[in-house]
């Protein structure tokens, strides 16, 4: 047998790996004469990685072509049927002769496959076997040589079938899923700490059988394997070095890299999300991918570069699947939605991160956060940040962003009118008269969005550079001063409103009020009696007057709202939701908290009945009720209010909100009160962190967040 070769030469064999693996078969024998040459050594290793990789060579046939060894001994073992075949060996289903019958499994090199490489790599998986012994890894009992010298080793006959098809097959909740899959975890982490990753973690290799009337998973197939530490790993780098070993599937990202070296048991991490992905929607994470005419480095790449969405969008998009899923778990599809949303998802995600360092460090702290989800503990998990995800995507689209952003308010802007001139119109004319009046409406409507959308185009005739926001909201503002819409009140007054609140989220709050006056004095005019528009805009002038002046300054206008609404709705419509707890939220401040509560606890039920009771627009009302409760000084049922309030939001909004940050401080805000600034401190960093993620830099909320914080941080101090 040759020598191994140079350390310095294994990068060349690398190269020519790739490059002739991309080769059309007919050409692959031409390619490795030319470029290997004399040296035999790298000409050997060379086909070897080929042959290993499956190409259609002379040995390749000759291996597929070999007859079944059905029926002959090999040493004490007859051989009964073939029940497995991979890269370099078959399994035997098999029968050990002697006093002692035991029905086993044995493995055994594929005839014409005993190149160095090959016998190597199957010593590797012989050797991690023999180290491991647990209930859920297929467990060895012995080993040897054929008289032909090709080596063989006798394991454990699991008889079973795949994870994912008996989870479905037995029609398994989510939660007995998980345990199933916690079994596994266990198995994975054992080969860990016996030195060995596995590499090839996917259903198929995690079979399912029974013992002593339980299922039980086991996990097979160690072929890929390699040890982090002792000899195991310096032979399986000098055998394998430039090839792809695994199921693309369910590879991790740097496994997928031919020039990665850091490969350790996070990449085992990442395959045991996928299978978990998988085990609880039915699908994988990506599109399945199919080699095809693809060349190899796309595949990888592609592995390496896609970004995975959580398993509730992923079935909630495949609207077929969910309703054929659902009764493989139990239940129905809205209930196995509700079950994905929040802990499992941020779990998977985690589990998935294509940077290790931000996945699960360890299969045990994978298996901890699940099993603190079926506890009904708080999991560690936390969802990549927006923040993370936008420079993800800045730095990929720099050039879109802006004009993206622009396009984006324009859309607002543009839709927000043509709602109104189209709908509230045809109410207030008669028939022939609205077409005509809706016609001409969407027209303007039209002409005036196709204005904002050129000027954030990069390609418009005059070859400026894309306009931020504030400048097409500028252009916007300008138009409306003109006396663009003075024919349409109906669509200026909504412009109006819409731009406004732009305004205010962006600090220019004296600009957003006096836009605000003039949309409701629009409204009045334009609308007799009491009419939604009007409440609209006296809740809109009433919140950016508070941030001005105080709360003092907004009481008039918030119970003239409610007054108006109350005749417009029925007691128990959802549109008395917003106008109620503006109002509970004033009494609340202003010291009236005894009237305040009641308020609270009817738009909380309002909430309830309108959105379901998991829902965010419910976790705000629970917090805004405990803020009231705090304020009549009841602070341990309000503090139970807002720590509920937190939870549900964290679970139905795993990438984080507005209103996240919102509910965070109103929560911290509560605890300074009631003198616990060290248990305010990181709600409100937090707090901050988000909103300077979902706001713009001057809001006067993300300023509000931050003064709060300053205060916190000298209380800490005093």
């Amino acid at each position: 047998m040759s020598e191994p070769l140079a350390s310095h030469e294994l990068a060349r064999l690398e190269r020519l790996f790739e490059r002739a693996v991309e080769l059309p078969r007919g050409e692959q024998a031409a390619f490795v004469a030319a470029e290997c040459g004399s040296n035999e050594a790298l000409r050997r290793e060379l086909w070897s990685l080929l042959e290993a990789h499956g190409s259609e060579d002379r040995l390749g046939a000759i291996v597929r072509q070999a007859p079944s060894r059905t029926g002959t001994r090999i040493g004490p073992y007859l051989l009964l049927e073939r029940i497995g075949e991979g890269g370099m060996g078959e399994v035997y289903a098999a029968e050990r002769q002697g006093p002692i019958a035991r029905r086993v499994a044995l493995k055994i090199i594929k005839p014409g496959m005993d190149s160095r490489q090959v016998i190597a790599r199957f010593e590797v998986e012989r050797q991690a076997l023999a180290r491991m012994a647990h209930p859920n890894i297929a467990q060895v009992f012995d080993g040897g040589t054929t008289e032909s010298g090709s080596p063989y080793f006798v394991m454990e006959l699991v008889d079973g079938e795949p994870i994912h098809e008996h989870c479905d097959r037995h029609a398994l909740s989510t939660r007995e899923r998980l345990e199933l899959f916690l079994e596994v975890c266990k198995g994975v982490q054992h080969a860990h700490q016996k030195g060995i990753i596995h590499r090839d973690l996917k259903p198929s290799n995690l079979l399912v059988t029974q013992q002593d009337g339980r299922a039980l998973p086991k996990v097979i197939d160690f072929g890929v394997a390699r040890a982090t530490n002792g000899d195991l790993t310096e032979r399986t780098l000098q055998t394998i070095v430039g090839q792809i070993v695994g199921t693309l599937d369910y590879m991790s990202p740097e496994q997928a890299d031919p020039s990665s070296v850091e490969i350790d048991t996070r990449s085992d991490v990442y395959s045991l999300g996928v299978v978990l992905y998988e085990l609880l929607t039915g699908l994988l994470p990506f599109e399945r991918l199919e080699a095809g005419g693809t060349p190899l480095s796309e595949l990888q790449r592609a592995r390496r570069e896609q970004d995975p969405p959580t398993p509730s969008m992923r079935l909630r998009r495949q609207t077929g699947t969910a309703m054929r899923v659902a009764p493989l778990h139990g239940t129905d599809e809205r209930s196995l939605l509700r079950q994905l949303q929040g802990d499992l998802d941020w779990i998977c995600i985690k589990a998935l991160e294509k940077d290790p360092e931000r996945r699960y460090a360890t299969v045990d702290a994978l298996a901890l956060d699940i099993q603190r989800h079926l506890d009904g503990e708080p999991v560690t998990a936390a969802p990549p940040g927006a923040g993370y995800r936008l420079r993800k995507f800045v730095r990929r689209n720099k050039a879109a962003v802006i004009t993206a952003t622009a396009v984006a308010v324009a859309l607002v802007v543009g839709l927000v009118s043509a709602v109104v001139a189209l709908g509230e119109k045809a109410r207030a004319d008669t028939a022939s008269r609205a077409a005509d009046r809706s016609v001409a409406s969407a027209e303007v409507t039209s002409e005036f969005v196709r204005t904002i959308l050129m000027s954030a185009d990069p390609w418009n005739e005059d070859g400026k550079q894309e306009k931020t926001v504030l400048e097409a909201m500028d252009d916007a503002i300008r138009d409306i001063a003109a006396g663009r819409f003075r024919d349409y009140p109906e669509i200026e007054s909504s412009l109006q409103n819409t731009i406004a609140l732009i305004l205010l989220n962006r600090g220019r709050m004296e600009e957003a009020e006096a836009m605000l006056a003039q949309a409701l004095d629009t409204r009045r005019k334009l609308f007799h009696g009491d009419r939604y528009e009007v409440v609209q805009s006296l809740l809109n002038l009433s919140l950016v007057r508070s941030y001005r002046y105080g709360v003092a300054e907004s009481e008039a206008r918030i119970v003239q709202a409610v007054e108006m609404s109350e005749r417009l709705f029925p007691r128990d419509h959802p549109s008395l939701i917003w106008p109620l707890s503006c109002l509970a939220t004033q009494w609340s401040k202003s010291g009236r908290g005894a009237e305040a509560e009641p308020l609270a606890v009817r738009v909380l039920e309002l909430a309830t009945r309108h959105y379901g009771g998991d829902h965010s627009e419910v976790a705000q009302y629970i917090a805004r009720l405990a803020r009231v409760r705090n304020f009549l000084g009841r602070t341990a049922e309000a503090r139970e209010g807002f720590d509920e309030s937190i939870a549900m939001m964290r679970r139905l909004t795993p990438s984080g909100s507005a209103w996240l940050a919102d509910v965070l401080w109103i929560s911290a805000e509560a605890r300074l009160a009631n003198g616990d600034a060290a248990g305010a401190l990181p709600e409100l960093e937090e707090a901050v962190a988000m909103a300077a993620i979902h706001l713009a830099a001057m809001s006067p909320d993300l300023a509000r967040y931050e003064e709060t914080l300053v205060q916190c941080r000298v209380k800490l101090v005093e």
